[in-house]
């Protein structure tokens, strides 16, 4: 992380990973998980894909600013995957879908 902050977009991100790195490392293991398995089942799709643009974007602007070819840093790529996901959210096959209709079920009951 020393080696990428004088290279990186946003040094100060950088600062706050090397002032408590456990921390970090803990919120980037967690949030891998959570975002990995909410995005696939549909499930709060819009604040996984959120989490994970999030995930793409810091390292886009850490790890993978300064990389030459520019194509080989894909954060870059998956920052953009994930825009349709936090913008229109799971579609109709997805659990925030089944919820839904279960919650609009209950009320016309």
């Amino acid at each position: 992380m020393r080696v990428v902050r004088d290279a990186s977009a946003v040094p100060w991100l950088v600062d706050v990973a090397l002032r408590d790195p456990g921390a970090f490392g803990a919120a980037l293991a967690r949030g891998g998980p959570a975002v990995g398995a909410g995005t696939p089942l549909g499930l709060v799709a819009r604040v996984a894909a959120l989490g994970g643009a999030l995930i793409s974007l810091s390292l886009w602007l850490t790890v993978s600013w300064a990389t030459r070819p520019y194509y080989y840093g894909n954060d870059l790529v998956y920052l953009v995957a994930w825009l349709p996901l936090v913008l229109a959210g799971a579609p109709s096959f997805s659990a925030d879908a089944l919820l839904g209709a279960r919650r609009r079920w209950r009320r016309t009951r």
